[in-house]
């Protein structure tokens, strides 16, 4: 556990342009406490950081940085350099890891049993359905799930660990104070009791578009391997997996309906070889994980409500064709899917569309 002192300067230091990860992992190593890089003499710094930035890391001890030392206490969280044992163990033989990470929540040595589930921000009923039901199965056999926290398929993700009262980490393109998309302020907080956020961004840093690319490479950092479901051609899931691919992490691909423009980009990555994902035992029992034994939940159901959960799947189905499927009046049908949907298993969509509901 590093002092308020080597928080204080590791900050101050983090703001400097030009010295970059490696150079300041140099210096962490070198001085300790960090806090003695200010006091080193020019030839000292010179060998590690060059003559140009020695003037930069003398002013750098000015930087006021009381406003995010107050918001680190505030949240109760904390930041950890890259040789703490707490450091999360994926992330340390990484050549880019990051020198130190603000968490929020805590990270326990069975994290390192963690996969990536990401995907579309935009994404279908299927898709949420599909990633809330890997997250799910997942986390019942013990496995961290790590995600982004975006819209779409990284909230269901985080949702269906929790929902398996497991652990999940979601890592942020903006500081750890800073919470996006701001529907999401219910889903942080249930991130932080079970699991942890991490952003090597510095506290009040707003999620520029920039700074996710960077994000990703700790996504896939963080993971034995990553399951992408739903993805757009032009989709941000390429950046992590490409750096999955230069980390040497296995990338799995959920198939989907190739008349969809959420398809188009996991389709193009099963053609370009990544690994077919038709279930989550098939991720784990290909990275030697056995699968826990999860029960189907008891619906008892009626007999008109047995049918028609008989006739429903995550593809959507009209009200209409239930009740010419079945024989029933509409009116009936309407009766019966409002009865399933107060037991939390059916789903309706716009236009009278239902679909079964995880």
């Amino acid at each position: 556990m590093i002092t308020e002192e080597e928080v204080k300067t590791l900050i101050q230091l983090s703001s400097i342009k030009g010295l970059g990860e490696v150079r300041l992992k140099k210096l962490i190593l070198q001085f300790n406490p960090i806090s003695k890089v200010f006091d080193a003499s020019s030839s000292e710094l010179s060998e590690i950081v060059g003559n140009k930035l020695i003037s930069p890391i003398r002013s750098a001890k000015r930087k006021n940085v009381e406003p995010e030392l107050a918001i680190l206490k505030k949240l109760g969280a904390q930041l950890i350099v890259f040789q703490d044992s707490s450091y999360p163990e994926n992330l340390k033989n990484l050549p880019d890891a990051p020198p130190f990470l603000y968490i929020r929540g805590e990270i326990l040595p069975q994290d390192a049993l963690s996969i990536s589930v990401i995907g579309a921000r935009r994404a279908s009923h299927y898709g949420r359905l599909i990633a809330d039901k890997f997250a799910y199965e997942f986390a019942t056999s013990g496995i961290t799930v790590v995600s982004g926290l975006a819209r779409g398929i990284d909230s269901c993700a985080h949702r269906g660990a929790l929902r398996a009262e497991g652990r999940t980490i979601a890592v942020l393109g903006s500081g750890i104070d800073v919470v996006y998309p701001p529907e999401n302020k219910d889903l942080f907080e249930e991130i932080c009791a079970n699991g942890a956020y991490i952003s090597e961004f510095p506290p009040g840093t707003q999620p520029f578009r920039g700074n996710f690319p960077t994000r990703n490479r700790l996504i896939s950092g963080l993971s034995k391997a990553v399951v992408v479901i739903e993805a757009t051609s032009k989709s941000g899931v390429s950046s992590t997996v490409e750096w999955a691919l230069e980390q040497n992490k296995e990338v799995f691909a959920v198939p989907g309906n190739i008349t969809s423009e959420t398809s188009k980009g996991v389709n193009r990555l099963i053609a370009d070889g990544a690994q077919i994902a038709t279930s989550p035992q098939d991720i784990m029992e290909y990275l030697g994980i056995k699968p826990a034994a999860t029960k189907e939940k008891d619906l008892k159901l009626s007999e008109e409500e047995s049918k028609i959960w008989g006739l429903l799947s995550h593809e959507s189905m009209q009200a209409d064709v239930l009740a010419e499927k079945l024989g029933f009046k509409v009116p009936k049908i309407l009766g019966t899917l409002l009865n399933l949907e107060l037991k939390g298993i059916v789903k309706q969509l716009p236009g009278r569309n239902f679909v079964r509901n995880i």
